[in-house]
């Protein structure tokens, strides 16, 4: 081989390594853009998740305050209605309301004070938990806007 050959050989050569190397080079800018793409992509989930989770706990605090508010309320009309007589809703015999004749037992007939209590504080939590749902969709609605 003259020595023009190997030059030119030498030039093929080094210009592919230059074309690889630059492809290499791209390929690498490509990797770290899709790597960056998806750590912006990971902090702005986990920046949604954190905001997310704080609204759900502040909800849920409320709610949680709210039922224990409500409990003590209910067992402080217990402990002040300490003999839950029965009341009758109807006399059977005349026909006549509750009204006309309370403190008389009614056997099965009759509605207990506590359980009407219960009953309504049973109620009263359902209409608190859909406050908080309510609240929580609200709330949930704001921040995406």
């Amino acid at each position: 081989m003259n020595w023009t050959t190997v030059k030119i050989i030498s030039g093929i050569a080094l210009a592919a390594l230059i074309v690889i190397g630059l492809l290499y080079i791209r390929i690498l800018r490509a990797d770290l853009a899709a790597v960056k793409l998806e750590r912006d992509t990971a902090q702005a989930t986990l920046a949604a998740c954190q905001s997310d989770q704080k609204l759900t706990e502040g909800v849920s605090n409320d709610y949680q305050t709210r039922i224990r508010s409500l409990n003590r309320q209910l067992a402080d009309l217990k402990r002040v209605r300490d003999n839950p007589r029965c009341t009758p809703v109807a006399d059977p015999a005349s026909g006549r309301d509750a009204g006309t004749g309370a403190g008389k037992p009614a056997g099965q007939d009759g509605i207990r004070a506590d359980w009407l209590l219960d009953f309504a504080a049973e109620a009263e939590q359902y209409r608190l938990q859909l406050i908080a749902c309510q609240s929580f969709i609200h709330k949930t609605w704001e921040s995406r806007q």
